[in-house]
C-alpha cells in the first residue's frame, strides 16, 4: 500500500501516508511536517507540537524510547547518512502506536537539515504479540508445524524425540531416531543440514551451558538459521521451551520448523519498506526541486505584471507607452496561466480525471489550424515551419482533437523554444498499414534542427519535473511538466510515443495513435461551422444580461467586456440573490444568466437549481452559463447536471464568451 501511494507523484506532500518531517540540525526549528507525521505523534497542527516543546523529539515519544531516538540520531554525522530505529508513542487518551522511523541528514542551501521518515505499523506490531503467544501455546501442544519436536535435560543431555517429520528428502528419522544425547545428534544435524556460516551459532546456541544460562531469564528461546536442501536455502527455526520446575530440573522441549515462507515474506517487506523509503525520499527531492524551480518561474511572469503596471500607472499621459505595457502584461499573463494549466493538467491525469471526448474531426483541419497557431510566433523567432498532410488518406476521423491539439503543441513549444533563428521545425503526418478494419494507423513526426538534448536526459524527459540544465541557462522556463502531461496523454489514447536526439543536431519526436474512421465525414459539420462563423455578429447585442459575481473585481472587468460590445448588464453577488432578482424582475426582464459558481450564501449549483424549480416555466428556462474558476472536465459535468446550459472557465476569453453568448441567444 505504501508502495502504491509513493508511485503516484498525484500523492502530494501533506496528504501522504508516510509521515515526513524536516528538522534543524540543532531540533529547535521545524522546516515542514505533513498531516501524517502530525497524527502518528498525536498533535493537530505544526503550532500544537512546537508548543508541547519539540526539540529533536516530539514530547509524546515514551521516555525510555527518547533517549535512544536521541542516540540514533546524534550517530549522524555526515551529509547522507541515514538510520532506522522503532519506538514508541503516547497520545493524550492513552493509545501507545508503535512507529518505525528513519531519519537522515541532508544539506540544504549550505543548512544542516534532519529529515525523517515516520510509519505507523502499530497493527503490524499487534499481529506480532499475537502470534509470539500463540507460537507458545503451539510448542507447548507439540504443534504439527514443527518438523522435530525433543525433549532434553540439560544436565545429562539424555533426550528422546517426541515428533519427527516423516520428509525423506530431510532424512530427519535417520538423526533424531531412539535415545537421544543433546551434543551428538545436534552436531550430526549441523554437519549434515545447517549451512556452514551458521553452524558456529548454531553450536554454540544449542549448548547445555548457553540454554541453562538463557532460559533462567526466560520461558524459552530461538535461533534462525539456514539449511541448504537440493541445493536451494531454506530458513529454518530452532526453538527450545523450558519445562516443569526450572528449580528442580533444568528439562526443555527443542523444536525446529520451517520459516522459510515467512523469512522470505518478511525480507521482502522490508526491501518493500526501504524502497517506499527510497521512493519518498526521491520524491521528496523531486518536489523539492520542483518548488525551487516554479518559485523562479512563477515569480518571473509577476514581476514583469506587476512592474509594467507599475510603469502604465506612471505614465497614463503616453498611450502608445501604455499599450506596449498592457500588451507586455497580456504575454506575460498568458505565460503564467500556462504554467498553472500544466500543473492542473499533470495532477487530473495522475489522479484519473482526464476523459477524452472523441468527436469527428478532419485531420487535416487539425493540422491547419494548428499552423494558423503556432506560424505567427515562429515567424518572430525567424524559424521555417512546415506542415506535411500529404500522407494522410483518410482525413476524417473521430478523435479528442483538443488533447491531439495539446500533444503537438507542448512539442512544437519545445520546438520553438530551443531551435536558433534560421532552423527548421517540420511536422508530417503520415497514414500507415496494417490498422484494423474501421481504423487508421496514423504516424505523427514533430522534427527540428535545434540544440538537441544530452543522452542522459533523453532517458527522463518523459519524468514529472525533469528539465535539463541548459534550458535554464538559456533562460527557457517551464514546470518540466509539458512532456510527462505529453506522454500520458498518448497512453490515453493507446499510443507510442519515442524521441531521437542529438546535441547541437535536433530533435526528433515520433508518435503512432490509432484512430477510428468517421465513415460519415466531416464535410457537413465543417460547412455548418462555416455558415455559423460567416453569420456571427453579436446579432443580440442589447440583450440584458445578469451577471452573478462575489468578486467585485471580476464584475468590474465583464461588466465594461459586455457594456462595450452593447449589452445591458445587472448583477448579484451571490446566488440568493439572483434568484430574488430573477423572481422580482419576471420572466421578460433578463435574457441570460451569467452565473460564479462558488460564492457566499448560496452558489451557482444551488442557484441553478433554484432557477430551474421556480413556478413561472418561462422564467425557470432561462439561459444560465456558468462563468467559473472550476476548470476541470468533471466541474463542466457537474455544471451540466445541475441545470447549467454551458460552461466557461476563468480567466475569460472573450471570443469564447461572445461566441457562447451568440450561441444560446440566438
Amino acid at each position: 500500500e505504501i508502495v502504491e501511494k509513493n508511485r503516484t507523484l498525484e500523492t502530494i506532500f501533506t496528504t501522504m501516508e508516510c509521515g515526513v518531517i524536516t528538522h534543524s540540525f540543532d531540533g529547535s526549528r521545524l522546516i515542514g511536517v505533513n498531516q501524517a507525521a502530525l497524527r502518528i505523534l498525536g498533535y493537530e497542527s505544526e503550532e500544537s507540537l512546537m508548543e508541547h516543546g519539540f526539540d529533536m523529539v516530539a514530547p509524546s515519544v515514551l521516555p525510555e524510547d527518547a533517549q535512544r531516538l536521541r542516540a540514533s540520531i546524534a550517530l549522524l554525522k555526515n551529509v547522507g547518512d541515514s538510520v532506522s530505529t522503532e519506538y514508541r508513542v503516547r497520545h493524550e487518551n492513552g493509545d501507545i502506536l508503535h512507529v518505525l522511523g528513519n531519519v537522515k541528514l541532508i544539506e540544504s542551501d549550505g543548512e544542516l537539515l534532519f529529515q525523517r521518515f515516520l510509519l505507523d505499523y502499530t497493527d503490524r506490531k499487534l499481529e506480532e504479540v499475537q502470534k509470539e503467544r500463540y507460537q507458545k501455546e503451539l510448542i507447548h501442544a507439540l504443534s504439527e508445524d514443527y518438523l522435530i519436536v525433543c525433549s532434553f535435560n540439560l544436565d545429562t543431555g539424555e533426550g528422546m524425540p517426541l515428533r519427527v517429520s516423516g520428509d525423506e528428502m530431510r532424512h530427519l528419522d535417520e538423526l533424531f531416531a531412539g535415545p537421544l544425547q543433546l551434543e551428538s545428534c545436534i552436531g550430526a544435524y549441523l554437519e549434515s543440514a545447517v549451512h556452514e556460516d551458521d553452524r558456529a551459532t548454531m553450536r554454540e546456541t544449542l549448548s547445555a551451558d548457553y540454554l541453562r544460562e538463557v532460559l533462567a531469564e526466560t520461558t524459552r528461546t530461538h535461533v534462525n538459521y539456514r539449511i541448504v536442501r537440493d541445493a536451494e536455502m531454506e530458513y529454518c527455526q530452532a526453538t527450545a521451551v523450558r519445562t516443569g520446575d526450572w528449580k528442580e530440573g533444568h528439562d526443555i522441549v527443542l523444536g525446529f520448523r520451517s520459516v522459510d515462507a515467512q523469512t522470505r515474506d518478511e525480507v521482502k517487506k522490508r526491501a518493500l519498506l526501504e524502497e517506499a523509503l527510497q521512493a519518498a525520499n526521491k520524491a521528496n527531492a523531486a518536489k523539492s526541486a520542483f518548488l525551487s524551480n516554479m518559485s523562479h518561474d512563477i515569480r518571473t511572469p509577476m514581476n514583469a505584471i506587476v512592474g509594467f503596471t507599475t510603469l502604465a500607472g506612471s505614465r497614463i499621459d503616453q498611450p502608445e507607452r501604455v499599450r506596449e505595457y498592457l500588451d507586455k502584461i497580456q504575454s506575460s499573463s498568458a505565460h503564467l496561466l500556462s504554467l498553472i494549466n500544466d500543473i492542473l493538467d499533470m495532477s487530473r491525469i495522475e489522479s484519473g480525471k482526464v476523459s477524452l471526448d472523441e468527436q469527428p474531426c478532419s485531420l487535416i483541419t487539425l493540422l491547419d489550424d494548428l499552423y494558423s497557431i503556432i506560424q505567427a510566433e515562429a515567424s518572430a523567432r525567424q524559424l521555417y515551419l512546415t506542415i506535411d498532410t500529404g500522407g494522410i488518406a483518410h482525413a476524417d476521423v473521430c478523435c479528442d482533437k483538443l488533447r491531439i491539439n495539446q500533444i503537438l503543441l507542448n512539442l512544437l513549444g519545445n520546438s520553438l523554444k530551443f531551435t536558433n533563428p534560421g532552423g527548421f521545425i517540420r511536422v508530417a503526418v503520415d497514414e500507415l498499414t496494417g490498422a484494423p478494419a474501421g481504423c487508421g494507423r496514423y504516424r505523427f513526426t514533430v522534427s527540428d534542427t535545434g540544440i538537441g538534448m544530452a543522452p542522459e536526459f533523453v532517458d527522463h524527459i518523459f519524468d514529472p519535473f525533469e528539465r535539463e540544465r541548459t534550458s535554464t541557462i538559456s533562460g527557457i522556463q517551464g514546470t518540466g511538466l509539458g512532456m510527462s502531461i505529453t506522454k500520458n496523454l498518448v497512453d490515453m489514447m493507446h499510443g507510442t510515443i519515442t524521441v531521437e536526439s542529438e546535441k547541437d543536431r535536433g530533435t526528433t519526436f515520433t508518435i503512432e495513435l490509432l484512430l477510428a474512421l468517421d465513415a460519415r465525414g466531416t464535410q457537413a459539420a465543417r460547412a455548418q461551422a462555416e455558415r455559423a462563423a460567416r453569420t456571427r455578429s453579436h446579432a443580440m447585442r442589447g440583450s440584458h444580461l445578469l451577471l452573478v459575481d462575489d468578486n467585485d473585481l471580476n464584475r468590474e472587468i465583464a461588466i465594461t467586456l459586455l457594456e462595450d460590445e452593447g449589452f445591458t448588464v445587472e448583477y448579484a453577488v451571490d446566488g440568493q440573490e439572483a434568484v430574488d432578482l430573477l423572481k422580482a424582475s419576471g420572466a421578460d426582464h433578463f435574457q441570460l444568466v451569467l452565473m460564479d459558481v462558488q460564492m457566499p450564501v448560496m452558489n451557482g449549483y444551488e442557484a441553478t437549481r433554484a432557477v430551474r424549480a421556480l413556478e413561472d416555466e418561462r422564467l425557470a428556462r432561462i439561459p444560465i452559463l456558468a462563468m467559473t474558476a472550476d476548470a476541470f472536465e468533471e466541474d463542466r459535468q457537474k455544471a451540466l447536471r445541475c441545470g447549467m446550459d454551458g460552461h466557461l472557465t476563468k480567466p475569460i476569453e472573450i471570443d469564447k464568451l461572445f461566441e457562447a453568448l451568440d450561441t444560446m441567444l440566438g
